[in-house]
């Protein structure tokens, strides 16, 4: 029916779903084509801000207000980094920002500008960061050396290093 239909969208972010569906996709996901298995994760996997505004953002016909807003607000958590110690810095922060939900903000030092570019930015230099083999965090199956550093080779996946 159409009611069901129209309702649908805001259950998974109330958890009004029976919680063996959770699992099913990744069991068979012969039965979910990727865009619906890509949905479910987006709404179960986060907390239920992310999840309303992620539905409110693919289903706008939800949105209310005149321009559009969705009553649902993220807290921002703006944090300045030093380029030259992103994994230092990035480490405390995530250790710090664990278990907050707030949404992580990135701006350089003496740089102009914050956002989402500077943000990505952050992540990408911390995964990189991880990847060098001279924190010993990986086994090795190889290196490779950009720019003066060397990052650990795994074509077939990262496993962590013997202690």
């Amino acid at each position: 029916s159409s009611g069901i239909n129209a309702e649908w969208p805001l259950r998974p972010g109330t958890s009004e779903y029976p919680k063996w569906f959770v699992p099913l996709p990744y069991y068979t996901p012969f039965l979910f084509p990727f865009h619906i298995r890509l949905e479910l994760l987006h709404a179960t996997a986060f907390d239920r801000d992310r999840a309303l505004q992620r539905i409110v953002e693919t289903h706008p016909e939800l949105s209310t207000g005149s321009e559009g807003r969705t009553g649902v607000r993220l807290d921002k958590d703006k944090r300045c980094v030093d380029r030259d110690s992103v994994f230092a810095q990035g480490r405390g922060i995530m250790t710090e920002l664990a278990s907050s939900t707030s949404l992580l903000e990135v701006y350089y030092v003496g740089e102009v500008g914050t956002g989402l570019g500077p943000t990505l930015e952050f992540y990408t230099l911390l995964s990189h960061a991880f990847q060098e083999s001279s924190r010993g965090l990986w086994r090795l199956n190889g290196t490779y050396t950009v720019t003066g550093k060397t990052y650990v080779n795994a074509p077939n996946g990262f496993y962590p290093s013997e202690w």
